[in-house]
């Protein structure tokens, strides 16, 4: 299977790899916001 342009490509394998993290680090970022607001004590940095 090849692609029609390495740009193509490179857009693909892009998206592939950058929509997980993005989303993986929201999910964490969230999930700290949404710990420290429920519990601020348990969070003894």
């Amino acid at each position: 299977m090849g692609c029609s342009s390495t740009w193509n490509c490179t857009m693909l394998w892009g998206c592939i790899v950058y929509l997980p993290v993005f989303f993986i680090s929201e999910l964490s970022f969230l999930f700290l916001m949404l710990v420290s607001f429920i519990s601020p004590q348990g969070l003894d940095l």
